[in-house]
């Protein structure tokens, strides 16, 4: 949501995808697979081609494996199961605006 916030696109992809190596501030042990870098992009059809560059072990970080990257346009977005949550009604959280939940229920 914060890449949506500032009008670019953003994928925190599962960690150990991409190497957490020289990140800021840097982590260790098990939070590595909760911290983890991903691609921003101007356009969401540039996502997968960073991700594509960006995956994969760097021989420095021994928690990123190897994982063979799928076409996602093979994904039938019908079969997907998605969870919308519209607001969580906390006070420490922002509100969402109001003509974004209205999108988000057209």
């Amino acid at each position: 949501m914060p890449a949506f916030f500032n009008g670019i696109f953003g994928h925190k992809p599962t960690g150990g995808l991409i190497p957490n190596t020289l990140q800021w501030p840097p982590v260790q042990n098990e939070i590595q697979r909760y911290c983890c870098p991903g691609p921003l992009a101007r356009h969401a059809e540039d996502l997968m081609p960073l991700l594509r560059i960006l995956a994969g072990p760097d021989g420095k970080d021994s928690l990123c494996i190897n994982v063979e990257l799928g076409d996602p346009l093979q994904v039938d977005l019908r079969k997907l199961k998605v969870l919308d949550v519209i607001t969580n009604d906390h006070n420490f959280v922002s509100k969402v605006d109001s003509e974004l939940q209205d999108a988000t229920r057209a």
